[in-house]
Formats: C-alpha cells, sequence, structure tokens
C-alpha cells in the first residue's frame, strides 16, 4: 500500500511541474530544503529562468532529479 501512496504522489509532482517553477515547489518535488535550492541556485548547480526579476526553475531539471536514483542509499 506504501509503494502504491507514494508512486500516486509522484504521479501528482510529475502533473504539476511546469515549465518555469518556483523554488519552493522545486525544494517540495526534490525533498530538500528551500535554502538548498537557493544557495544552489546563487553556486550555478541549478540552471535559472530569469523573467524580469522572478528566477524559476526549468521543469526538465524538476524531471531530471526526481528519476535519478537516489546514489547515497547504494552503499
Amino acid at each position: 500500500m506504501a509503494t502504491e501512496e507514494l508512486t500516486t504522489s509522484m504521479d501528482a509532482i510529475v502533473a504539476s511541474v511546469k515549465p518555469g517553477n518556483s523554488a519552493s515547489f522545486a525544494a517540495e518535488a526534490t525533498g530538500v530544503g528551500i535554502s538548498t535550492i537557493y544557495r544552489e541556485m546563487n553556486k550555478g548547480n541549478i540552471p535559472v529562468i530569469k523573467i524580469g526579476e522572478r528566477r524559476t526553475i526549468p521543469g526538465w531539471w524538476i524531471l531530471d532529479q526526481i528519476s535519478r536514483p537516489d546514489t547515497d542509499a547504494a552503499a
């Protein structure tokens, strides 16, 4: 049952991804803190689409991050 709930939750996140996403959505989708998202955006490790003064995160980046296996768990 837990796997079914996780799949449903992941499907909902994937369906919610837009071409340009907020840092808070990226944090929620990837499971990291919003401060980590902003720090990595500022370092240039997360691509940014600038629209006026607003910085958004491309949907392809979020989808890429959530589709990668957790390499830290493989030990």
